[in-house]
């Protein structure tokens, strides 16, 4: 069945009251590491090495996909104007490059590859999850409404 897809990316260098989420019930997990697997997938098809699954990175992801979900709104800058980076710096996060990409998946069968595939149809998408200097990276997925909302952040580490 095919689904709904709505997409946002984002890059960077360093300088009221709504339905319930599900980020760690159901499938969510099990989602995420779907899309990270099929990411890395692309990347090894290309002779990109994988990118490594950091646990902050994947809380971070998580967190702002269940924000979302429960506060109504798909954009790469939440309702007070902080987009990744901001949040990076706010969770003590530190990195030379930083990078988002997002996803807002409706009625899809295989959620996973509906937002993957369509990323890498998406050539600004695409650059986020090919570019070399990017080794870090956390999935974080999180459903309300009937949506599944998606966000990869890529980092390239501060050394």
């Amino acid at each position: 069945m095919a689904g709904a897809l709505l997409l946002a990316t984002a890059c960077s260098e360093s300088t009221p009251a709504t339905p319930a989420a599900t980020a760690i019930t159901g499938e969510a997990p099990t989602i995420a590491a779907e899309a990270l697997e099929l990411v890395n997938g692309a990347r090894l098809a290309r002779d990109l090495p994988a990118l490594e699954n950091d646990a902050d990175l994947a809380d971070l992801a998580t967190a702002y996909s269940c924000r979302m979900a429960t506060e109504n709104f798909f954009s790469h800058t939440d309702p007070s104007g902080a987009a990744v980076d901001a949040r990076m710096q706010a969770a003590g996060l530190s990195y030379l490059k930083v990078g988002e990409n997002l996803a807002r998946i409706e009625n899809a069968s295989d959620p996973a590859k509906v937002a993957v595939d369509g990323w890498l149809e998406s050539p600004a998408h695409a650059e986020n999850i090919l570019r070399p200097d990017f080794t870090l990276s956390g999935m974080g997925v999180c459903g309300a409404g009937g949506a599944l909302y998606f966000t990869q952040v890529f980092v390239e580490p501060a050394e």
